[in-house]
């Protein structure tokens, strides 16, 4: 990002290559209209020092063209996932493993839901206005999820839900996928391209949820 900027800047005939993810490009979210400010000054020297990148990778096409028309060779590559270690695991036994309840739905929403990028309230307000109690909601609070623990939480999911404002090419909803997860999401990043016919995924409008 900025620090591989300033580098190149500092030594112009070394030969830079910078992967952009996500944030570096679009900027930490405030709240729903605002981006903090010392992050639109770092989005910006980011996007404006990918021209001095020998080669810029991105994780997809719409961060690419974030920096379109200032860096000079871009290629994207997107992170894959271990199906090794995402893989369809039996749901009950995983169920027992977190300790819910087997006969409630489970919703995943597999982030910290105090990100605002992540957009948590829009899932809140759909289940609010469910008006039932029916079900039980998995997240990754604080982010202090055992990577280990992650397969878990999705197989023992009958649905897995990407709220967010923008992302890059999130890895969570390729992994959901390899584990044969249902998915509602917002229209972010690539996904609309990841999950176009998919079965039991869906691209919903942030006002649809």
């Amino acid at each position: 990002g900025l620090v591989t900027g300033v580098q190149t800047c500092a030594l112009p005939i070394s030969p830079i290559i910078t992967s952009y993810c996500g944030g570096d490009l679009y900027g930490k979210i405030k709240n729903e209209q605002e981006i903090y400010f010392d992050s639109k000054i770092y989005r910006y020297f980011n996007k404006k020092l990918s021209g001095r990148d020998a080669y810029s990778i991105t994780k997809s096409q719409n961060l690419a063209d974030e920096i379109e028309g200032h860096a000079k060779n871009i290629t994207i590559i997107s992170n894959g996932v271990n199906m090794g270690i995402f893989k369809v695991i039996d749901k009950v036994a995983c169920r027992e493993k977190l300790g819910i309840d087997k006969n409630k739905k489970t919703v995943l929403f597999p982030a910290d839901t105090l990100n605002p990028r992540k957009n948590f309230d829009l899932l809140k307000n759909a289940l609010d206005a469910c008006k039932t109690d029916d079900y039980t909601i998995l997240t990754f609070e604080g982010r202090n999820i055992n990577p280990e623990m992650v397969p878990v939480y999705l197989n023992a999911s009958d649905l897995v839900v990407c709220t967010s404002l923008n992302e890059g090419s999130p890895n969570i909803i390729k992994e959901a996928m390899a584990c044969n997860c249902k998915i509602f999401s917002t229209d972010c990043g690539d996904l609309a391209q990841l999950l176009q016919g998919v079965n039991d995924a869906r691209i919903i409008d942030y006002n649809e949820l």
